[in-house]
């Protein structure tokens, strides 16, 4: 936007000098001053836009420091973006294993598996051996005395007969809850997939995109230089040279959208699959 702006500024130059030697109307200066005070508002929009990201990167990442914030080159036409990381072919399923939504469910799985062995272990009898030996009495003389030897030897038996109905119930409601919580671990699974599986589709989708829109850019660009030199050679209006010189802003911009979606599918991939990819978690 800050080349659009030069060339559109450079434009204004040029007719208010052809204006001053009568080979230029008012109306081809106004044009000029149009486009020229339109691009300067957009540049203005767009250098706001990124000094707000830099404060939002700033908070993001906890400090305020100017040290901390990217450097304040300020943006322009040329489309600089870094390509995204390439998704390495052969990724185990088990990565899925580190997403805190699949380990929290199946955390809730276990333990409800848990409660259902001690619903059943309630049907049984709860048998106590309580056996113990000792003596009563402070005195060491009395240790050796028959009267002061204690002894109480045998089971405590707990039989469960008039809790059925109860105990019953509470299996059933253990078993509820664990079906309960296999469901919902699937759910989150089949989720965990899909989001994937999405942004699988994504990255190969926005890549194509970006290539054909790659391709447009250069053709926009070329029809401008075109334009303008036909121009130059006084075969077209400066109304020619604007409409191309916009077309191809628009096709930069659109790729500039489509590098960006690419970055951010990449780091939806990345939490999809609960962190990055490693030779070590892919070997396994």
């Amino acid at each position: 936007m800050a080349a659009t702006a030069a060339t559109r500024r450079e434009a204004r130059d040029v007719f208010a000098a052809r204006l001053r030697s009568g080979s230029a109307t008012d109306l081809d200066l106004s044009r000029a001053e149009t486009e020229l005070a339109t691009s300067e508002a957009e540049l203005a929009a767009i250098r706001q836009q990124f000094a707000a990201l830099r404060t939002s990167l700033a908070v993001l990442v906890g400090t305020m420091g100017e040290s901390a914030l990217p450097p304040t080159t300020q943006p322009t036409n040329v489309v600089n973006l870094p390509e995204p990381p390439a998704i390495p072919a052969g990724l185990p399923g088990e990565l899925l294993e580190r997403r805190p939504d699949l380990v929290a469910a199946a955390h809730a799985m276990a333990a409800a598996n848990a409660r259902i062995g001690v619903a059943r272990a309630a049907f049984f009898p709860s048998i106590t051996l309580t056996g113990s030996a000792g003596y009563e009495g402070a005195g060491v003389d009395d240790l050796f005395s028959w009267d002061h030897r204690a002894w109480s030897i045998g089971p405590r038996i707990h039989l469960p007969i008039f809790q059925g109905g109860r105990n019953r119930a509470s299996l059933a409601r253990a078993n509820s809850v664990h079906d309960e919580a296999i469901a919902l671990y699937r759910q989150r699974v089949l989720h965990a997939f899909r989001e994937v599986q999405d942004a699988i589709d994504g990255t190969r989708f926005l890549a194509s995109q970006s290539d054909a829109q790659r391709r447009a850019v250069g053709h926009a660009r070329h029809a401008a230089d075109l334009a303008r030199k036909r121009y130059d050679s006084g075969f077209v209006s400066y109304l020619d040279v604007v409409d191309s010189e916009r077309t191809a802003l628009s096709a930069e911009r659109t790729l500039v959208r489509l590098e960006a979606d690419r970055l951010a599918t990449s780091v939806v991939m990345i939490k999809a699959i609960g962190g990055g990819w490693a030779t070590d978690q892919m070997a396994r």
